[in-house]
């Protein structure tokens, strides 16, 4: 409480260069504590180059806080965006397309993971997609279940680490029924064909049918004439 942004200074400097300062700005975080953050200029955001970071006590002068990071090693992204789920065109599959994140970098050097979860109880699974692609074809899903999708992203190692981006707003889809309509035709009219044969087989034995079931009963009549 009582502690804000003027009362630290922060520092950077790119090898090579002199210092420089970068103005703290202050934002409440979900657990209650507040987290300082600086925005650098684009021009002093270069690859492969070392960045020292420090931060001191205004009031005192005191280093607080010192780091040499290179910044494609701590990328993190913003979330892929567009996210488009539809059924393949044999109906057995999806087909998942999104684009980029913002501003990213090198789009060939991002990789994506996929997050299915089902309508079903059992948890979700994840999917890695190679690097630089932004569409996948899934399979093995359940038929007529409501899925939904979301995919994140980050930069591909080894030229580039960093954390996982944010999930991507979710598509959703119902997929189809495991039961084709064409195969499910065809069996009715098979079975339609075989009742109708069998029926067929019954008319043209009935007689022989008739005594087997309903055998004739003797009658005495013949042994007592008159």
């Amino acid at each position: 409480a009582g502690v804000g942004p003027d009362n630290y200074s922060f520092f950077y400097q790119l090898e090579g260069e002199p210092w420089k300062t970068c103005s703290l700005h202050q934002a409440p975080t979900t657990r209650g504590a507040v987290r300082f953050w600086c925005s650098l200029p684009t021009a002093d955001t270069s690859s492969f180059v070392p960045l020292e970071l420090r931060v001191t006590a205004v009031s005192s002068g005191a280093l607080l806080y010192r780091r040499i990071i290179h910044i494609n090693e701590v990328v993190l992204l913003d979330p892929p965006a567009g996210l488009l789920a539809r059924r393949a065109d044999d109906g057995g599959h999806v087909v998942l397309r999104w684009l980029p994140p913002p501003g990213a970098p090198v789009a060939s050097l991002i990789r994506y993971e996929v997050n299915i979860s089902g309508s079903v109880a059992g948890g979700s699974q994840k999917v890695e997609i190679l690097d630089g692609r932004t569409e996948c074809v899934l399979s093995n899903l359940r038929g007529g279940t409501r899925y939904t999708f979301m995919v994140r992203a980050r930069m591909a190692e080894p030229s580039f680490g960093g954390f996982w981006s944010a999930w991507s707003e979710p598509a959703s889809l119902l997929t189809a029924s495991d039961l084709d309509p064409l195969i499910l035709t065809l069996s009715l009219i098979l079975v339609l064909i075989l009742l109708l044969l069998a029926v067929l087989a019954l008319l043209s034995h009935r007689r022989t049918l008739k005594q087997k079931i309903w055998p004739g009963i003797p009658s005495p009549e013949s042994e007592f004439e008159g």
